[in-house]
């Protein structure tokens, strides 16, 4: 977790495939501490490893969780099951800190034709260009609310 002032505005985006999760938060860590908030990203593949360690991430007074889908979650699991495991992922922490918003991301677009730079040679994971897209896209989110 990047701790900054007391003061600061408290961020934990909970990154749900984090195969290339440096990459991918790196843009946004920058603009995060420019915007004075924390991040924690919680390492693992898949949305229902994520339940028990909300508790933990949000003892403080948080205001805004990023909540990310990712090509892992799809691929590995079934659809019914992923939602499942997204919505109750969402309502441990809507239970855990009913002032928190929450704010959903993903999945991104597999890969197609005209948007290979955006994605690593899997087709899957997310470029650096990708990743800054990615990163924009949530500090621009993280802005208005």
């Amino acid at each position: 977790m990047l701790e900054l002032s007391e003061d600061s505005f408290e961020l934990h985006s909970v990154d749900l495939e984090l195969e290339a999760v440096e990459k991918q938060i790196r843009n946004l860590q920058v603009k995060q501490a420019q915007l004075r908030q924390r991040k924690a990203a919680l390492e693992s593949s898949r949305t229902d490893a994520h339940l028990s360690q909300v508790p933990a991430i949000l003892k403080n007074n948080i205001r805004a969780v990023v909540l990310h889908a990712g090509t892992n979650d799809i691929r590995l699991r079934q659809t019914e099951i992923l939602k499942k495991d997204f919505r109750s992922l969402v309502e441990k922490v809507r239970t855990t800190s009913p002032t928190t918003r929450i704010i959903v991301s993903g999945p991104l677009p597999t890969f197609q034709r005209g948007i290979e730079r955006f994605y690593r040679p899997d087709g899957l994971h997310p470029s650096r260009v990708g990743a800054a897209v990615l990163s924009d896209n949530i500090s621009r989110t993280l802005r208005i609310i």
